[in-house]
């Protein structure tokens, strides 16, 4: 379902994008109408394209369907011809696309955690402390005062102490 609202809102994009390059031969008043409908068509996919997924996930996702859908489109609609490092541009694009969509481990994930980033609700927040848990609790007898004075976070609220 992410994929097909990704998808959409690209599309959508690319066709709002073709009717300004058209602008001129459409007519302001149909120009502007379709604009409008087609953006606002491509945030609503977007939008519930990023209530699933992470949004560096759906962002990339949508550009780069974008560049795919738009060399497709204008050398289809517009006859517009691509050099060689123009298509290898658009498979590197491709690949780094599949790179992203690629599943983290929740080891790989667990490991990062416990080297400096604790992952609450929706919130990564720095652990300046070793003795901080990856789990965001503090064991009994630390304390979250830094070095020589320095603050630390505590790992849930994000706060200074």
């Amino acid at each position: 379902m992410t994929l097909f609202l990704a998808f959409s809102s690209a599309l959508f994009y690319i066709v709002a994008t073709y009717v300004m390059k058209q602008w001129s031969s459409l007519g302001s008043l149909t120009a502007v109408t379709l604009i409008i409908v087609t953006l606002g068509a491509a945030a609503i996919c977007e939008i519930l394209a990023l209530r699933q997924e992470r949004l560096g996930h759906i962002y990339v996702l949508i550009l780069g369907i974008e560049c795919v859908l738009v060399m497709v489109c204008t050398w289809y609609l517009l006859r517009e011809s691509y050099a060689a490092h123009e298509l290898l541009g658009l498979i590197l694009i491709v690949a780094g696309i599949a790179l992203v969509q690629l599943p983290s481990g929740t080891r790989a994930e667990g490991e990062a955690r416990n080297v400096g980033l604790v992952q609450t609700d929706e919130l990564r927040l720095p652990v300046t402390r070793p003795h901080v848990r990856a789990t965001g609790t503090i064991p009994s007898g630390a304390h979250p005062q830094g070095r020589g004075g320095a603050p630390a976070y505590w790992p849930v609220t994000g706060i200074a102490v």
